[in-house]
């Protein structure tokens, strides 16, 4: 369950076949390395007809509006600066800087891959960056924050960090292991860059387990999982330092995570029964086609804003467990490279942000079921991975998943898209416990072989 560190979002540069502009470097990213749930589609065709352009003038006959990349932003701005109550100045300047920033963590990440053991941006409104290196700080990067003048006062550089994040995403893999031999069935585990540490949420009574019991217990099962490993695996589990686990019970059993699909209200349907959003068009070994949740089963039909009936949908190929929760399906219609921002609006797709770049951002979520769009989430950890206990017993695992603050879904927006203004970040999973559950889409692009297009 390692964590890709990818080092570069994309942006687009090159024509597609059928003559919209869009990137199309390859089936996989470069830099994707191991095993690791996106916006609302963009194709707008009223046609069956296989040669049916998913045109945008078809989308404004239907009184659908295409918004340009600078509408697209001010509007997400203007949506972040009413739900938080501040003030647009703030807002802008805030969102600038995240929007440089992570151009300047990819970039770190591409240089030391194996140094950066942790990086994030502050939350609006704050006006801030953070890089944290296993060891010293590298000269080089110390003396270019103080001289570049979009970095200089704005970026903190920490040394001394416990370990790379490819490590740490080992590791994360090796408590989940842990975890599960304790029979927990409803967890979080993910390495939160701020604390330096891993963290673990138990959604347990705290009548039952407190979180210095649930460490012990969970540092002896360790020590036996060690005896019985092979070499490389006994060292890794001993370098855990278990009494800096972040562990939080609580006090709640309910399911950490909900997968939100449902009977209803959404674009995608099983033989005329709508239940999911759609998701990010891709490209890939079968041709152009789209994403949603991995969890939205039988789904055969998509539905166009606008138009009574769906055309059909063929499945590809599927993730759903510890490497994600994703699906991709071909369509007999040519998707662009746009999505739904809401349900009257369109805009291009332009670039996607990148896994490791995200903790901190500011993210708005669109599903079709709720039909709302909303900004004020906070990404806090990539790369978690989600125990839930199942009706019929055990549990089932769901990694590589990006955590953001606050719960705006509903039954029916599974699948739907993770965005800021015309960037892609990835595709609803699931909520609970307060929080909300995305796949990057970084990480569906590596395990389903697909490339997320671009204008």
């Amino acid at each position: 369950m390692l964590l890709p560190i990818y080092a570069k979002s994309r942006t687009s540069t090159t024509p597609s076949s059928s003559g919209a502009p869009r990137t199309h470097i390859s089936w996989r990213n470069l830099l994707g390395i191991a095993t690791l749930a996106v916006g609302v589609i963009a194709c707008d065709a009223a046609s069956d007809d296989p040669s049916a352009r998913h045109g945008v003038s078809e989308a404004l006959a239907r009184g659908i509006t295409l918004e340009s990349p600078a509408e697209a932003l001010a509007f997400d701005n203007q949506r972040l600066a009413s739900e938080l109550q501040l003030p647009i100045a703030d807002i802008d300047r805030a969102m600038s800087f995240q929007s440089s920033f992570a151009e300047y963590q990819d970039e770190i990440l591409e240089r030391f891959p194996n140094r950066v053991a942790g990086t994030w941006v502050e939350p609006v409104p704050a006006v801030g960056g953070h890089i944290r290196f296993v060891g010293d700080v590298p000269a080089s990067v110390a003396a270019q924050v103080k001289t570049r003048a979009d970095l200089r006062g704005r970026v903190t550089l920490h040394g001394g960090g416990a370990t790379s994040l490819e490590e740490q995403a080992a590791r994360v893999g090796l408590i989940t292991d842990v975890v599960a031999r304790e029979k927990y069935t409803n967890f979080a585990i993910g390495f939160d860059p701020i604390e330096d540490a891993i963290r673990i949420r138990l959604g347990i009574s705290n009548s039952v387990f407190n979180p210095t019991h649930a460490r012990d217990a969970l540092a002896a099962s360790a020590r036996t999982l060690a005896a019985a490993s092979d070499p490389v695996t006994a060292a890794r589990v001993r370098a855990i330092d278990w009494n800096a686990l972040k562990v939080v019970v609580t006090g709640d059993t309910s399911p950490l995570l909900v997968p939100e699909h449902s009977r209803g209200g959404a674009w995608l349907g099983d033989d005329g029964v709508r239940e999911c959003t759609s998701g990010w068009t891709v490209d890939g070994p079968d041709g152009d086609g789209i994403l949603t949740a991995g969890h939205c089963r039988g789904l055969n039909e998509y539905y166009e804003n606008g138009v009574l009936g769906p055309y059909s949908m063929t499945w590809r190929a599927q993730i759903l467990g510890a490497a994600g929760d994703a699906e991709h399906h071909t369509t007999s219609h040519v998707e662009e490279a746009r999505f739904y921002s809401n349900s009257a609006t369109l805009r291009n797709t332009l670039s996607l942000r990148s896994t490791n770049t995200m903790v901190g951002r500011t993210v708005c979520f669109y599903g079709r079921s709720s039909n709302l769009r909303t900004c004020n989430h906070v990404v806090q950890l990539v790369g978690e991975t989600v125990g839930v206990a199942q009706p019929g017993g055990g549990f089932l695992i769901t990694g590589n998943l990006a955590e953001a603050t606050n719960v705006t879904s509903q039954s029916g927006d599974s699948g739907g898209g993770w965005s800021y203004a015309s960037e892609a970040f990835g595709l609803h999973v699931g909520a609970g416990g307060g929080f909300s559950y995305f796949l990057p889409g970084q990480v569906a692009e590596d395990q389903l072989d697909v490339t997320i297009l671009l204008q």
